[in-house]
């Protein structure tokens, strides 16, 4: 059975990913790292230019660094999103895929399951009608614990059952008849 790993799509767009991640998780670490020069040339400066006597140290330079990575993170973040979301559409078709492949194996499945279902609300009816029948010679069956797996559940229930529902949505669903 294929895996997700298995479809280029969703392996590209992976790479894809990453590589948004990495650069972008670098340009934030880079853009904190002149933030904080910034911020500390600009207090030094100013306090040295302050006890020189001259005017305040101009620092546009970094500041324009500065407004140009806060833009390119912004442009990597974007794509970072754009990528992820490219991901999630590559991992959307390829379990498509992957669950129609699947769909015999659930279906054989569902099928035991509702063969064990049957057996269950089989035996059920059977310890029900033991039990009316005792209770109908005037036997107490107060020593007999209920032992009834679900007493609601029936196979075929008028008033409908938590079963049938099951039957009813694993046909609809699966196409797999009980």
């Amino acid at each position: 059975m294929k895996q997700l790993e298995d479809f280029e799509t969703v392996r590209l767009a992976q790479e894809k990913r990453d590589r948004m991640r990495e650069g972008l998780a670098e340009l934030r670490a880079e853009r904190e790292k002149l933030g904080a020069q910034v911020r500390h040339r600009n207090i030094e400066e100013q306090a040295e230019s302050l006890l020189s006597g001259e005017t305040f140290t101009d620092t546009r330079e970094l500041s324009q660094q500065l407004s140009e990575l806060d833009q390119a993170v912004a442009v990597h973040q974007r794509a970072a999103e754009l990528a992820a979301r490219q991901l999630g559409t590559a991992i959307a078709q390829a379990s498509v895929e992957i669950c129609a492949e699947a769909r015999p194996l659930f279906k054989a499945q569902l099928r035991k399951v509702l063969a064990a279902l049957k057996h269950v609300c089989d035996a059920n009816g059977e310890l029900g009608r033991l039990r009316e029948e005792f209770e109908s010679q005037g036997i107490q069956t107060s020593s007999l614990p209920p032992c009834q797996f679900s007493r609601a559940d029936k196979w075929e229930d008028p008033y409908g059952s938590s079963v049938q529902f099951y039957r009813e949505q694993v046909k609809r669903e699966y196409g797999v008849d009980s």
